[in-house]
């Protein structure tokens, strides 16, 4: 509960029901002082029921499949996620819902960013270390460092 609200029910309970006094010392539109006395005087206070709201579709069940979805399937969007859930019987919901769900629940979609390609300098620096280095004895050297190269990056997106 905010503090002007917390202000308006305090008021409210030491008798102050004038409702341009209540306005001008919490600074709460007209309207909603109007709702919130009518409120205090129904139940005596200005907290919300119990189970007010909307429920939400996904019961722990689906949720957690929702989970383990994600967890072996990073790169799948939130459409085919959607799919998925219908098909193992899930409600039907939203992609929009689903992504929803893993905003609140600390995942993010992200995607990779794109790195350059070799400079034609690059390209040079590479050809004259090598033309260096060809009569190196290559058999006495170790290598411990692999690194694998990709010709075509491919920008697919992956919940983390």
């Amino acid at each position: 509960m905010k503090a002007s609200t917390k202000t308006a029910q305090y008021l409210f309970e030491k008798g102050h029901e004038n409702v341009k006094f209540l306005l001008e010392i919490t600074g709460i539109p007209r309207r909603t002082i109007y709702n919130n006395l009518k409120k205090c005087k129904l139940q005596g206070n200005l907290t919300r029921k119990e189970e007010s709201g909307r429920r939400t579709k996904f019961n722990t069940n689906d949720s957690r499949r929702l989970s383990l979805l994600v967890k072996y399937q990073i790169t799948a969007t939130a459409n085919d996620l959607q799919m998925k859930m219908v098909d193992r019987g899930s409600p039907k919901v939203t992609s929009r819902t689903i992504r929803n769900y893993f905003c609140n629940s600390g995942f993010n979609f992200m995607v990779p960013k794109c790195i350059p390609y070799l400079t034609p300098q690059h390209k040079e620096n590479r050809v004259t270390w090598c033309e260096q280095h060809m009569r190196t004895r290559w058999n006495r050297w170790i290598f411990s460092d692999e690194c694998r190269f990709k010709l075509h990056y491919a920008k697919i997106g992956r919940w983390g």
